[in-house]
C-alpha cells in the first residue's frame, strides 16, 4: 500500500515536472546590427504574441541576464505605449516598426510605475532588455533587427 502511494506520488511529481517545463516562454534569437551591418549584439529573448503575454511582460522578474529579453509582438504597427507596473527592475525598450528598423530607444525606464514609455512612430515590436544594454551595445535608432527562429502570428 505504501509502495503504491509512494510510486503514484513520483509519477504524479514527474507529471507535474513536465508540464511545468513544457510551459516555459519559447524563445527566439534576436541580432541587432548597425545600418553597415556590424553585428551589435545577440540575444535570447521570450515572446510574447497574445495580449495576456504582452499585458504580463516582464513583471515580477528580479532580474534578467545581459543576454536575455522579451519581445513584443502587435498584429500591426502602431504608436505603442509601455509602462512598469509590478516590473522590478529597469529596461531598455527597444521600438522596432514593421521593416525591422530600430525607431528609438528609452533606456534604463525606471521600474514600477505607470508613466507611459512613448517613441514616436508606429511600431510593430518592442525588445524590452536590461537597463542599459541598448547604450552598451550601440544600439538605437536605426539599428536593425533580424529573429533567428520563427515569431508566432500575434494575437
Amino acid at each position: 500500500m505504501v509502495r503504491a502511494s509512494l510510486r503514484l506520488f513520483f509519477v504524479a511529481l514527474l507529471s507535474l515536472t513536465v508540464l511545468s517545463c513544457s510551459k516555459a516562454a519559447p524563445t527566439v534569437t534576436a541580432i541587432f546590427k548597425d545600418p553597415a551591418g556590424k553585428t551589435l549584439g545577440s540575444f535570447y529573448v521570450e515572446i510574447a504574441a497574445t495580449a495576456e503575454e504582452r499585458a504580463k511582460g516582464l513583471m515580477f522578474r528580479k532580474e534578467m541576464a545581459e543576454n536575455a529579453g522579451m519581445i513584443f509582438i502587435f498584429p500591426e504597427a502602431r504608436q505603442l505605449r509601455f509602462w512598469m507596473k509590478n516590473t522590478y527592475i529597469p529596461l531598455d525598450m527597444v521600438f522596432i516598426g514593421e521593416d525591422l528598423k530600430v525607431i528609438g530607444v528609452v533606456e534604463k525606464a525606471a521600474p514600477m510605475t505607470e508613466d507611459p514609455r512613448i517613441i514616436t512612430g508606429p511600431a510593430k515590436y518592442v525588445v524590452e532588455l536590461g537597463g542599459g544594454v541598448a547604450k552598451k551595445f550601440g544600439i538605437g535608432a536605426g539599428s536593425i533587427m533580424s529573429i533567428t527562429g520563427e515569431l508566432p502570428r500575434p494575437l
